[in-house]
């Protein structure tokens, strides 16, 4: 191997090492961003639970079903299932009953 091979070499080597810590980075600064999503993610859905049940304790149906209806439909990415409006449905006859 000639100085200017090994010179040569030695550049695509380091080129390489930079190019890795790079992607090292942005992977690290990428999981971050999408870490930080799942918690304001969580802190939403958090916030609609306690609309909805702070709805269910003041005795406003109207207020509760919609509430209800905004929790359920995202945490289930937009779509009620027959199932949910039951639960809310459950939920509107008992607000009633807790007194």
């Amino acid at each position: 191997m000639t100085i200017q091979q090994g010179a040569l070499f030695f550049i695509l080597i380091s080129f390489f090492i930079v190019f890795i810590f790079l992607y090292n980075e942005y992977d690290k600064k990428k999981q971050k961003e999408k870490i930080k999503k799942q918690e304001e993610i969580k802190k939403f859905v958090q916030k609609l639970k306690n609309e909805y049940e702070e709805a269910l304790k003041s005795g406003d149906k109207k207020n509760a079903l919609k509430c209800g209806r905004e929790y359920y439909s995202f945490i289930r990415g937009g779509h009620l299932s027959i199932y949910d409006e039951s639960a809310i449905t459950n939920d509107l006859v008992s607000m009633g009953l807790n007194d």
